[in-house]
C-alpha cells in the first residue's frame, strides 16, 4: 500500500506558477513559449498570476516558479525557481534571458545600412538596456561612430532633450514602451518619423509597435524561445538536475521592420522627395522613370545623386520597400504567396520569388517557415 501511495504522489501533476507581468509584451511571449513546451518526464499544472505570493510559494517543495527576479534572494528556495530577467544585473540563480548585446548589434547594423551617422540611446536605465546599448556601440565603434546614452534624462525632461537635437539621427530605445513615447514626442515637435529621425525599439511588443502612426520597428528579442527554454530548464531541475552556473542566453529572432525606420537618412532635399515617393508608391510596381517624373527631376540626375549618397540604384530602394512589406505579410498573415506578390507590386509570382531570393537569400516559402518557427 505504501508503494502505491508513493507512486500516486509521483504521478500527481506538479504545480508550476508563472508569475509574470502579463501586461508586458515580452512576458506574454515568454508565457506562450513556456506553455508550448511539453514535459516528457512529468505533467504540470500551470497557473498564471502576479508575484504577490511569491515568497510563500518559493517555500513549497515540488513546486515550479517562473518569474522575474531582481536579486538572488530566491537562490536557496525550496521550490524550483527559473528567472527570465536581468533588469538589475546578472544573478546566480537559474536564468534564461535574451542575448541583449546581440540584439543591440542587430539594431545598430540595421540603422547603419539606412545611412544614419548620429545615434541616441534612450532608457530605461536598466541593466538589460545597458547591455543593448553596449551591443549598439560594439558595431558602431568598428566604423568610427558612437552612440550617446544620456542616462540622466528623466521622462519629465524629454521635451528639453528634444529641443537640443537637430534632425537626421537614429533614436534607439531600450524598450518599445519608451520608443513609442519618443515617436509621440517627435510628432509634437513636428519632427518627421521616418525621414528626419528613425526610431527603433526592442521586444516587438505588438501593442506599442502596431497601434500607432508610424508603426514601430523593433528587435524581436526571442521572448517565445526564452519561455520554451525556461520550461526545458525547469523540467530538468524538477527532475533533480544540477543548475547551470551561467545564464542561458537566447539570440534575438531578428528585426521586425515597420514604418519608423522605413526611409534612409539624407539631408538632400531631392532624395528626400524621392524616398517619400518610393515609400508611397513602391507597392504599385514603380519604375525609376516614374519616380523621377513624380518628383520633377531627370532620371539620370536622380540616379547620380542616389548613387553618390547611398550607392546602388533607386531600384534598390523600391525593392527594399517592396520586400519590407512582403516580409511582414509572410510573417504575420496566411495570405497566399501569389497574392503577396501582386500586393507588393509584382505582376508575376515567379518574378517575385526570384527577386525575393536574390535580395533575402531564401525563397518566400522558406522565409515564412522560418518566421513561424520563431514564433
Amino acid at each position: 500500500m505504501a508503494k502505491r501511495k508513493s507512486k500516486a504522489r509521483r504521478d500527481k501533476p506538479v504545480p508550476v506558477f508563472v508569475l509574470l507581468p502579463l501586461g508586458n509584451g515580452y512576458s506574454r511571449e515568454v508565457f506562450r513559449g513556456f506553455v508550448a513546451y511539453e514535459p516528457t518526464r512529468m505533467k504540470w499544472d500551470i497557473v498564471a498570476g502576479d508575484d504577490s505570493g511569491l515568497d510563500w510559494l518559493a517555500s513549497q517543495p515540488n513546486t515550479g516558479i517562473l518569474t522575474m527576479c531582481g536579486d538572488d534572494h530566491l537562490l536557496n528556495a525550496r521550490a524550483t525557481v527559473v528567472n527570465i530577467s536581468e533588469a538589475r544585473g546578472p544573478l546566480k540563480m537559474p536564468t534564461v534571458i535574451p542575448d541583449n548585446r546581440v540584439a543591440g548589434r542587430l539594431a545598430a547594423t540595421h540603422l547603419l545600412e539606412l545611412g544614419y551617422e548620429k545615434f541616441i540611446f534612450v532608457g530605461p536605465p536598466m541593466y538589460y538596456a545597458v547591455q543593448r546599448f553596449t551591443g549598439v556601440n560594439e558595431v558602431l565603434s568598428k566604423v568610427g561612430l558612437k552612440c550617446e546614452y544620456p542616462l540622466d534624462i528623466h521622462p519629465d525632461k524629454y521635451t528639453e532633450f528634444f529641443d537640443s537635437l537637430t534632425p537626421n539621427f537614429a533614436l534607439i530605445s531600450g524598450s518599445d514602451v519608451v520608443a513609442r513615447k519618443m515617436i509621440n514626442m517627435c510628432r509634437a515637435k513636428d519632427i518627421r518619423v521616418p525621414g528626419q529621425v528613425a526610431v527603433m525599439g526592442f521586444d516587438n511588443d505588438a501593442l506599442f509597435c502596431e497601434c500607432g502612426t508610424p508603426t514601430l520597428t523593433s528587435v524581436d528579442t526571442g521572448g517565445r524561445k526564452v519561455g520554451f527554454e525556461a520550461a526545458r530548464l525547469m523540467e530538468r531541475l524538477l527532475a533533480g538536475g544540477r543548475p547551470r552556473k551561467t545564464p542561458i542566453r537566447i539570440p534575438p529572432a531578428g528585426i521586425v521592420m515597420r514604418e519608423s525606420t522605413a526611409k534612409r537618412a539624407t539631408n538632400d532635399q531631392v532624395l528626400l522627395r524621392a524616398l517619400d515617393y518610393v515609400q508611397d508608391h513602391a507597392l504599385e510596381g514603380l519604375t525609376i522613370q516614374e519616380v523621377a517624373t513624380g518628383i520633377g527631376v531627370c532620371s539620370k540626375t536622380l540616379q547620380k545623386r542616389y548613387r553618390h549618397h547611398f550607392g546602388g540604384s533607386i531600384k534598390d530602394e523600391i525593392r527594399r520597400v517592396q520586400f519590407q512589406r512582403a516580409k511582414q505579410l509572410l510573417r504575420d498573415t496566411d495570405m497566399k504567396i501569389i497574392h503577396i506578390a501582386s500586393s507588393c507590386g509584382f505582376n508575376h509570382a515567379g518574378r517575385f520569388g526570384r527577386a525575393f531570393r536574390e535580395n533575402v537569400d531564401m525563397t518566400p516559402a522558406e522565409y515564412r517557415r522560418r518566421g513561424k518557427i520563431g514564433r
